[in-house]
């Protein structure tokens, strides 16, 4: 069976083409006025340790001053960075004194972090923005646009490091850091060497999907409908990389963009862990099986009770099991 992932800080709404929006939360905190007191612990700057060697498959952006401006405090620092949607300081990297605030999305699987270090070049400000290499692409369409937050925010410039060393990036923009980003991905996938490749048109929708899953779970969760994830496998026999979607018990559920439907404690005479082919199901299901485009591409089941000519006609479907296939992670595809 496939393996469920769970973890990560929960769902977090997103903007459609990966810009995370800022937080609204009341989590900025106020610049002290003169005459303010200001904790010590607010005050406290943990960066003591400097960077290691940069490793190349991993992406790094270094944050610089931007012409004369004097570089931002670490509280500065920390307060950017919390206004940011999705980022939680890692539990014990201040007290080892490279402080890192994370940035993990469950539902599609892009994380990178923003780490605190001690500057020794006077440019630099003590923060970078990093990811690992090799990824698919939009791991960087989602992710990048938090850099560039910060960078704007802060007034600062970016300095990508990587393996053939550091690379200036003055004023940064998405679309200038993602052409950086891009060059270091391929990069880093030629050490790494061949890995299973997924369509990027069909990544793209599937992650597109993932983005906008809150927004579908408001629109059917509270009527009962299951929103499913979409998982990734590789065909033994072809080597081919599908999408795969879990369907439990034939409840009411929408249907993402994926090729295939793993039942999970189906009603008799259905299997668990039988494998259908989506488009199948949808051509000979149609009268339950509906197609809906908005607000992203998707199918639905809405019946609360499966019919005994639903079952017939899902059991008389040519099926599969997981025998035939191999559970892959989204981080370890390629695209083609």
């Amino acid at each position: 069976m496939l393996e469920r992932r769970e973890g990560g800080t929960g769902r977090r709404k997103r903007r459609r083409g990966g810009n995370p929006a800022r937080s609204h939360r009341g989590q900025e905190t106020a610049r002290p006025r003169d005459g303010d007191s200001v904790a010590p612990e607010a005050a406290r700057d943990p960066r003591t340790c400097a960077l290691s060697e940069p490793d190349p498959d991993v992406f790094v952006l270094r944050y610089r001053v931007c012409s004369s401006a004097a570089p931002p405090s670490w509280r500065e620092i920390q307060r950017s960075l919390q206004t940011l949607e999705g980022l939680l300081l890692e539990p014990g990297t201040a007290e080892q004194g490279l402080p890192c605030f994370r940035y993990f999305n469950p539902d599609t699987g892009v994380e990178a972090c923003f780490r605190g270090y001690l500057a020794v070049d006077p440019e630099e400000v003590g923060l970078t923005f990093e990811m690992h290499l090799p990824r698919p692409g939009f791991f960087a369409h989602e992710a990048l646009p938090l850099a560039v937050l910060v960078a704007r925010d802060l007034r600062l410039d970016t300095r990508p490091h990587g393996p053939d060393g550091p690379t200036d990036s003055p004023h940064p923009s998405k679309e200038s850091l993602l052409a950086i980003w891009a060059e270091k991905n391929l990069q880093a996938r030629q050490r790494r060497g061949p890995a299973p490749a997924c369509r990027a048109e069909e990544l793209e929708a599937a992650w597109e999907y993932l983005t906008l899953r809150e927004e579908l779970s408001w629109r059917y969760a509270r009527r009962g409908v299951a929103i499913p994830r979409i998982e990734y496998v590789r065909r033994r026999k072809t080597g081919e990389v599908m999408r795969i979607c879990r369907w439990t018990g034939l409840a009411p559920s929408i249907f993402p963009p994926v090729e295939l439907v793993l039942l999970e404690d189906p009603p008799a005479p259905l299997k668990s862990g039988r494998i259908l082919a989506l488009g199948e199901v949808s051509r000979a299901a149609h009268r339950w099986v509906r197609d809906v485009p908005h607000p992203i591409y998707h199918r639905t089941y809405l019946e609360t009770e499966p019919c005994e000519e639903f079952l017939g006609i899902l059991a008389g479907l040519k099926s599969q099991t997981m025998r035939s296939y191999e559970i892959l992670s989204v981080e370890e595809l390629d695209e083609i």
